[in-house]
């Protein structure tokens, strides 16, 4: 506690007084945000005279502040709590980086729906049958061997040595990023972030999980579909479907699947339904989009068929009793 004029000060008052001052607010506003003074805040301020004023954007790197004297102890433990998390969710190694803190939005997400990356080196060698036996929907894309790095390693701090681990050193762009598989998992309910985290990372071993934005798009990047400057190589064939795993696509996805059928009738000059049928079989996602619009896919076979006999001839025949 601290006198200041008349009116006696808390230490944690103190420490905001500073912590403002540090970032380069003004005297008036910190008066406002503790609830005392200017007077008062600028006799403290004086008081102290080993505060610089520092810039909340400043670069200087060469001043050295001592956040102890910042933070209050409320602010010191959720640092602490936060450098705990953080260390958690870091692999030199691999070459990701994921903070994640108690605070962080990601841990108060619910979904249905949710992405993983799957290291061979670091899951189970069963690491297929462990996931079927839990009866969710799941998707896990063709190995990604041949991927590379677009950008150089960020700069890092050893946190042993506390020596700057310069950028690129642990991969630079161009470096083949290590073997793994993608995956997505699909609940019946929806499930927290913290539970789905836990389960699959203490079964796979696998970094984080992330929730799944879009159900087709995780899936089109099993492939690189939509993503032509990566790796075309990975073929739909190589895909494992567990325990009956369907894309459900929304409207929007519903129409871009069902512009790739009619694409797909057209190029490939398809005339029955058998054809159609053959040709996206085991395809479910595409299947619901096509009986969906019989009448339509009726009309492009048709179309398809006159085009490919310009002298056949269609009898409608009608039978009578």
């Amino acid at each position: 506690m601290a006198t200041m004029g008349r009116k006696t000060v808390s230490e944690e008052i103190q420490n905001r007084i500073r912590k403002l001052h540090l970032q380069g607010c003004k005297q008036k506003d910190i008066a406002d945000d503790v609830g005392l003074s200017v007077k008062t805040v600028r006799e403290y301020i004086k008081k102290s005279p080993e505060l610089p004023i520092l810039s909340a954007h400043s670069e200087d790197t060469d001043l050295q502040i001592n956040y102890t004297t910042i933070y209050t102890r409320r602010e010191e433990e959720f640092v602490k709590k936060y450098e705990k998390e953080a260390d958690l969710y870091e692999d030199d190694v691999e070459g990701w980086t994921y903070h994640l803190t108690y605070e962080d939005e990601r841990i108060k997400q619910q979904s249905l729906w949710w992405n993983c990356i799957i290291y061979p080196d670091s899951a189970p060698t069963n690491f297929i049958e462990l996931l079927q036996a839990t009866h969710m929907q799941i998707a896990i894309s063709p190995l990604h061997d041949k991927d590379f790095w677009d950008h150089d390693s960020p700069a890092m701090v050893d946190r042993e040595t506390g020596a700057i681990i310069p950028k690129g050193s642990r991969y630079k762009a161009g470096d083949r990023k290590k073997p793994h598989f993608h995956c997505i998992v699909k609940s019946d309910v929806r499930v927290s972030w913290n539970e789905m985290n836990s389960y699959l990372q203490n079964m796979l071993c696998c970094p984080y999980i992330q929730k799944c934005r879009s159900l087709k798009g995780s899936f089109d990047y099993f492939l690189h579909i939509n993503n032509p400057e990566k790796y075309q190589g990975y073929f739909k064939k190589d895909i494992v479907r567990l325990n009956g795993f369907v894309v459900e696509a929304n409207k929007y996805e519903q129409s871009i699947l069902y512009n790739e059928v009619v694409n797909t009738i057209r190029n490939n000059d398809l005339t029955t339904w058998n054809e159609v049928f053959e040709f996206y079989d085991g395809q479910t996602e595409y299947i619901l989009v096509i009986t969906n619009k019989p009448g339509a896919i009726t009309s492009l076979l048709h179309e398809n068929w006159h085009r490919l006999n310009p002298n056949g001839r269609v009898q409608r025949v009608r039978i009578e009793t």
